[in-house]
């Protein structure tokens, strides 16, 4: 998982808009989407509803500003939960405006004010809330598997160059994870979110290594099936 600053976590007095990974690897942890009700009121825009959370979350780590909040979730949550920048704004208003969080303007000579927010004890506590409501399963959207299920419209050389480029692009992510994990343990060893931060990071792997070994396989399958239309093909007279 990723981490701000170095000074320390994110949230603690050192906090910076900088992130660090080995070799510059920024990459945290990868899962799916959650999803999760609301339990202060559902509101027309499920997603929004889950950014106020996700905004919520990484102001228990400390107050920061909206451009912090948005290093912050591009070093820790980025993977498995993305913000846009153009969602973070209104979701602080709106933390605002239900008593989740307070904003103070901190001004500085020459140049602009800085605009914090901080938890509030009734954030908190809708935080708690829902961190312990079951998440909602989503059925995730993948391109790759729909022309896959489509795949015998074109050459399954064609298939098979897709799966190739897929498997290396998980293959990169998974020599990044695990660099993080060392990376973590190294330097938040004694931290009290690290067994969470490293289940997450545990999963990202596991899924990681899920879709390499399914990429072996499909490849294997598709392998055959070119040169069985290879062979067709060299079959037909000219």
């Amino acid at each position: 998982m990723g981490v701000v600053g170095d000074g320390g976590l994110m949230g603690n007095p050192g906090l910076r808009s900088e992130t660090r990974a080995p070799g510059g690897n920024n990459s945290c942890i990868y899962q799916k989407d959650i999803y999760h009700d609301d339990m202060k009121g559902k509101e027309s825009n499920g997603r929004t509803n889950q950014s106020l959370f996700a905004m919520l979350g990484l102001l228990s780590l400390g107050p920061q500003t909206g451009y912090e909040l948005r290093k912050l979730s591009d070093a820790s949550i980025q993977h498995f939960w993305r913000e846009s920048y153009g969602q973070i704004y209104p979701s602080l208003k709106e933390l605002e405006r239900r008593g989740w969080a307070t904003r103070t303007v901190e001004h500085s000579n020459g140049r602009p004010d800085r605009q914090v927010y901080a938890l509030t004890e009734t954030g908190e506590e809708a935080l708690r809330e829902w961190v312990a409501a079951p998440a909602k399963p989503e059925v995730p959207r993948n391109e790759l598997l729909l022309k896959i299920f489509f795949g015998r419209r074109v050459p399954a050389e064609l298939n098979l160059r897709q799966i190739t480029e897929h498997r290396d692009r998980f293959a990169k992510e998974l020599e990044g994870y695990e660099g993080t994990e060392q990376w973590i343990r190294t330097e938040y060893s004694q931290h009290p979110d690290l067994p969470y931060w490293l289940l997450t990071l545990s999963y990202g792997k596991r899924y990681t290594e899920a879709e390499i070994a399914w990429c072996d396989e499909a490849a294997a399958k598709l392998k055959e099936i070119a040169d069985q239309e290879q062979r067709t093909n060299n079959a037909v007279p000219a």
